[in-house]
């Protein structure tokens, strides 16, 4: 009876171990307390050693304490992405998955959406990288995001290691109507101003 007590203790706990290895925060900073728009890229090394044996992982990317991205739709652009390494050139396979935004406390911002996958030989994170993106649901409304969370399910090419890893962040929103009609007038005068000069020379 105590072997099996101790038998099922040992099991409960690598179970334990396994759920904790299969689960990732990464911490990163925005740079300011409330992001409106920009494009980042900030590397971590949370998941350097991981095994890419067909095993999920859950990554957790939140935000320095007080940071936040402002949420101001309509957007051109509003999307996250990691970028990882692996030790296996050319192509380590296309990972799939789910992922969301996260609110301030956690929650997620809309159910989770299918991510957009690739994979390459000549990514900046190794010889072979593994993408994924993960772009906003229209349909979601929020004061501000907080996070993202990606549930990846990894590819299953034998002996293959997360070697380095980028966070990346693409925040775009669409130009208010002042600034397209600025940008229009502008088009419009260096269009008037090019048939200008060909009328000029071709009368010389």
């Amino acid at each position: 009876m105590r072997l099996r007590l101790v038998a099922a203790a040992a099991l409960l706990f690598f179970a334990g171990v396994a759920r904790a290895d299969s689960n990732t925060t990464i911490i990163v900073d925005l740079g300011t307390s409330s992001l409106n728009s920009g494009q980042l890229a900030i590397d971590f090394s949370n998941l350097n050693g991981t095994l890419v044996n067909g095993e999920s992982e859950t990554v957790t990317v939140l935000f320095e304490s007080g940071q936040s991205i402002q949420y101001l739709p309509p957007y051109a652009s509003l999307s996250a992405g990691l970028a990882l390494g692996t030790n296996l050139s050319p192509y380590p396979q296309f990972a799939s998955g789910t992922g969301t935004f996260l609110a301030a406390d956690g929650s997620d911002l809309f159910a989770p959406i299918a991510l957009g996958s690739a994979d390459g030989s000549d990514g900046p994170n190794g010889p072979g990288e593994i993408g994924l993106n993960l772009a906003f649901a229209p349909d979601f409304n929020s004061t501000g995001i907080y996070g993202f969370q990606f549930n990846i399910n990894f590819p299953d090419p034998p002996g293959v290691s997360v070697t380095s890893g980028q966070f990346l962040l693409d925040v775009e929103p669409m130009p208010e109507p002042s600034t397209l009609l600025l940008a229009l007038v502008g088009l419009a005068a260096l269009v008037i101003l090019y048939r200008a000069k060909q009328r000029q020379a071709a009368t010389v």
